[in-house]
């Protein structure tokens, strides 16, 4: 051997070598990246710490990110609301100035009402606003654009809402109205019954020409009963009715709507009484409807203007002075006339022809019955007919016309047209048109029908009475698959599953085998209606109230058909429903649909099944007097049909036909709780059991009943966390009461063109800038929120040096009062003076009373609270000296409460834009503030990370020099060590 170093020497300087080069390559990495290690295991001590850093970092970045999101939707509201606000504010200062001075004239109400029209566009354009398709204004239904007025123009809109005939909301649970009725879905699927076909129009709910008309739109049930009154609603897809309607009223029951009408009623005003002796046949129509007929002739006397009963037998007995009554039958008296006294043996009255009148649109031109002759209302005709030709010539067609002295026709109205003789006014009217009272059917009853049965093509098919006729509807909500049950019958007795089902629903055919038969002697057809589903987990009931019971109260729901039962697995969550109620089941797998609840113990609801039976037989039951005579569906053994009527409601009318003695329409006062038996408030005069086929009818017409609000969003609150500890509610929507209320005053003042009826220059539209105004003021300011009516004062100060002559005038709502100053009298003397010619003068009285005031002038108050005056003054000097004056300035302002609408809690809705603002404000100021303090935690967090995980870019270069020299240094000595030999030294 002749090498000095041994293996190990060796191999100790060869791992130096590998120790040095990893330190110089862990060195290196750190000076480029300058971080102290690439992993977590590298820094294991610290690594814990670094986590929790981090992770508290990572999540407060989150939290800036989402808040700079925030902020950003809250800036671009405040920018939307501050502008709204300056835009409201102009349109309050206008429509104050309006009625500051009393500027009906075209210009001035053009002007307010283009400048509503503006401001609505802006509203919509502002409330629409988004943020990458995300609507800031619509609740969490960020991609639905939230607001749309459907304007297009000022005219289009006062084409929808005249203001007189269609006036647009003043509640806020009108303006938001929101339902779509296109069917009578409480009785889809029923037997007799065609769901469709589920309203009736009436012109005149009473069906009286000769008094004031009022229209309805009556449902087969109460599909209104959630509608509000004032709300504007849609009729389409009707065959004389579409349009746009107010709602006026609600019948109590929820079936019936009186929409806003406009129409004459048939009157004729006489000129006078003519003499007219001994007249046969004379009819006298009263007020309340009812007719009188005298026993005898009757006498009209035109000198003493009197009516006379021949017979003497006083029958004027129970009319009084200011009565109105219609002559008709006469041969010259026909007419209304108006009652000034009647004779202590009500033998005759003393009558006044009618002081009958017409305005014209000018205000100051006026057409008396004197001008006109005896004047004729037509309802039908929409027309006023003069007996005097061209009385109406100086009329044209637009214009608005005032009546008064009239019974019935007293109002605004706007002229559609004149004929050439100026005889013939034709106005302008709204009124519905009879519709649904006859031929469709809601409602189709037959009695006494056959089942045919036909073995060929298993064929089941139910006919009118020994016709091959078939009866529509029978098997209506079967679907195929289902079974049936038949009993009664001569040889098909049993249970078919149903294979097809005709399209009028007058016969099935079935899987099962049948035997040829005609059934004519009765026989039940039975439904199971439901079907086998156990665990249903989706399954939501709508009540009667329009509420929703889902799964999460009720739990999974079980359904048998055996036994006609629907099971909550919640105990006692279906008490809330009750018998009789029908209620609609979805979202499960196979019986959707609507049920009557025919007993229930919390739990558990039976539901009724759906029945038929041929072979029946009509009962009609003359009980006594009239409103309670029956009638009653029977099998041929005259046992009741239970609910053969159970879907009608009292107060309807419904057609009998193919009777012997028992045809005609009648009125339902109630249905037996059994529903088989109908009492009738007409008299039914003969008892009598129809058993050859009787039809009974309810008839109704199809359409579309609907009411869409402006705002498509929601109003669901979302919850906005700005760190874990703390959050606030974004419940900001283009609904909310700032907004709403803005966009309602100027709707309300935009509608209704100048010269017309609806017009805000008609004095009776006045009041709608008032209610604006109001409604600005509640959007703007939280000062005129929960306020209550203020009565106006106003204060007159009377100056100068009085000298016999002066003239002192207060003027109060136009009526001028003045006192002419006598020698000795003084300041006070005139003030007392005029304080007792305010109180006595009748024009005001009841409008404000005067006293004296502390700084010794009149102080005039208003009587009514909220019902303001207005006040002026002036002075006319009759002396030696001219120093006479009367001031009169306001103390107290007028100031009426307006209830703007309750949320559903009942709370009020007093939101404004300065609270609104408010709330935002303090939002902003607190996301800027924490996004402040997060920056800087941020920060201390990140110098935290740095201090673990940065390298000391110092020491370690230093370390790194270092190390390259130590590994220099050893590969130096390694290569010595590999020369070092024996041979060198021998």
């Amino acid at each position: 051997m002749s090498r000095i170093s041994d293996l190990a020497s060796n191999t100790a300087l060869v791992q130096i070598l590998l120790n040095t080069q990893k330190s110089l390559h862990t060195l290196g990495k750190q000076v480029a990246s300058e971080k102290a290690a690439d992993d977590y295991m590298t820094i294991s001590q610290n690594s814990e710490r670094l986590v929790n850093i981090e992770n508290t970092r990572d999540s407060l970045q989150s939290y800036m990110k989402a808040n700079d999101i925030a902020g950003f939707r809250l800036d671009l509201q405040m920018t939307a609301i501050d502008s709204l606000d300056s835009e409201l504010r102009n349109f309050r200062d206008e429509l104050g100035s309006l009625r500051m001075h009393d500027a009906y004239d075209e210009t001035s109400i053009t002007n307010v009402q283009k400048m509503a029209f503006d401001r609505l566009k802006s509203m919509e354009a502002y409330l629409n606003l988004d943020i990458n398709g995300r609507y800031v204004f619509a609740g969490s239904r960020t991609d639905t654009q939230p607001v749309s007025f459907g304007l297009t123009t000022l005219a289009a809109l006062q084409d929808t809402y005249d203001g007189a005939r269609v006036t647009f909301p003043t509640s806020r649970d009108a303006h938001l109205e929101r339902m779509s009725l296109s069917e009578d879905d409480l009785n889809e699927n029923t037997v007799h019954i065609d769901s469709s076909n589920f309203l009736q129009f009436r012109q005149d709910s009473d069906g009286v020409a000769t008094n004031a008309g009022s229209s309805t739109i009556r449902a087969t049930s109460a599909l209104f009963s959630n509608l509000s009154v004032g709300a504007t609603i849609s009729v389409t897809n009707t065959a004389d009715n579409n349009g746009t309607y107010t709602v006026e009223s609600l019948s109590s029951d929820g079936t019936t709507v009186t929409v806003k009408t406009e129409m004459l009623a048939d009157e004729t005003l006489p000129g006078a009484v003519a003499t007219e002796a001994g007249a046969a046949g004379v009819t006298f129509l009263l007020e309340d409807s009812s007719t009188l007929t005298p026993g005898g002739n009757i006498t009209f006397d035109a000198t003493n203007r009197t009516i006379t009963d021949d017979a003497a037998a006083g029958l004027f007995a129970g009319f009084s002075a200011g009565d109105f009554v219609t002559v008709s039958g006469s041969a010259s008296n026909n007419g209304t006339f108006r009652v000034d006294s009647v004779d202590a043996s009500n033998n005759f009255i003393t009558v006044t022809q009618h002081p009958t009148t017409v305005t014209l649109a000018d205000g100051t031109t006026t057409v008396t019955n004197q001008d006109t002759g005896t004047l004729t209302f037509s309802r039908s005709g929409d027309t006023i007919t003069a007996a005097t030709a061209g009385a109406f010539s100086g009329v044209n067609a637009g214009e608005v016309i005032t009546i008064t002295g009239t019974d019935e026709n007293d109002g605004t109205w706007t002229v559609g047209s004149v004929d050439a003789t100026g005889t013939i006014i034709t106005v302008e009217s709204k009124k519905l048109t009879d519709e649904g009272l006859s031929g469709t059917t809601f409602f189709d009853l037959y009695s006494d029908t056959d089942i045919e049965f036909t073995a060929a093509d298993r064929k089941i098919e139910i006919r009118q009475s020994g016709t091959a006729n078939v009866v529509p509807n029978i098997f209506l909500g079967l679907d195929v698959g289902n079974t049936i049950t038949i009993a009664g019958t001569g040889s098909n007795d049993g249970t078919f599953t149903i294979t097809s089902i005709s399209s009028d629903k007058s016969s099935v055919t079935v899987e099962e085998a049948i035997v040829d038969e005609t059934d004519t002697d009765g026989a039940t057809i039975a439904d199971g209606q439901l079907t086998d589903e156990a665990g249903a987990g989706a399954v939501a009931f709508t009540l009667p109230s329009g509420s929703t019971l889902t799964n999460a109260t009720t739990g999974n729901i079980t359904f048998d058909q055996s036994s006609l039962t629907i099971t909550a697995a919640t105990a006692s969550s279906l008490s809330g429903i009750s018998v009789g109620d029908f209620v609609t089941v979805t979202g499960s797998t196979s019986n959707n649909g609507t049920y009557r609840v025919a007993a229930n113990d919390g739990t558990t609801l039976t539901v009724e099944g759906s029945s038929y039976t041929s072979g029946t037989q009509m009962a009609f039951t003359d009980v006594g007097a009239a409103g309670t005579d029956t009638i009653q569906l029977q099998d041929t053994g005259g046992t009741a049909i239970e609910g053969a009527f159970r879907n009608l409601k009292a107060g309807e009318t419904f057609t009998v036909s193919g009777t012997a003695a028992h045809d005609g329409t009648y009125t339902i006062s109630s249905i037996s709780d059994d529903g088989s038996t109908i009492t009738v408030s007409e008299d039914i005069t003969a008892t009598a059991t129809d058993t050859d086929g009787a039809r009974v009818q309810v008839f109704a017409a199809d359409g579309t009943i609907s009411a869409t609000p402006y705002y498509s969003g929601d109003s669901v609150t979302y919850t906005h966390r700005i760190d874990k500890d703390r959050n606030f509610e974004e419940e900001l929507t283009a609904i909310d009461p700032a907004f709403e209320k803005a966009i309602r005053s100027m709707f309300m003042i935009a509608q209704g063109k100048f010269g017309t009826e609806g017009g805000l220059d008609q004095a009776a539209n006045r009041h709608r800038i008032k209610e604006a105004l109001s409604l600005v003021n509640s959007a703007l300011d939280p000062m005129t929120e929960g306020r209550s009516n203020v009565a106006q004062v106003d204060n007159v100060t009377l100056a100068g040096t009085i000298e016999a002559g002066d003239q002192y005038t207060i003027t109060v709502n136009g009526t001028s009062l003045t006192y002419s100053a006598v020698s000795g009298n003084s300041l006070n003397d005139i003030r007392d003076q005029l304080i007792a010619l305010i109180n006595a003068t009748a024009a005001i009285n009841g409008t404000v009373t005067a006293t004296a005031g502390d700084d010794g002038g009149v102080r005039i108050t208003a009587d009514t609270a909220g019902t303001g005056f207005k006040t002026a003054s002036y002075t006319t000097n009759g002396g030696v000296i001219s120093d006479n004056s009367a001031t009169a300035m306001n103390h107290t302002a007028n100031y009426q409460a307006v209830d703007h609408g309750t949320a559903a809690d009942g709370t009020k809705l007093t939101s404004n834009l300065e609270s609104v603002t408010r709330i935002m404000g303090f939002r902003m100021e607190l996301l800027k503030s924490t996004k402040t303090l997060h920056k800087n935690f941020v920060s201390f967090l990140n110098e935290n990370v740095s201090e673990i995980e940065d390298a000391d870019m110092l020491s370690v270069v230093t370390k790194l020099t270092d190390q390259a020299r130590v590994l220099e240094a050893a590969y130096s000595a390694l290569a010595r060590i590999r020369q070092l030999s024996f041979h060198n030294y021998l």
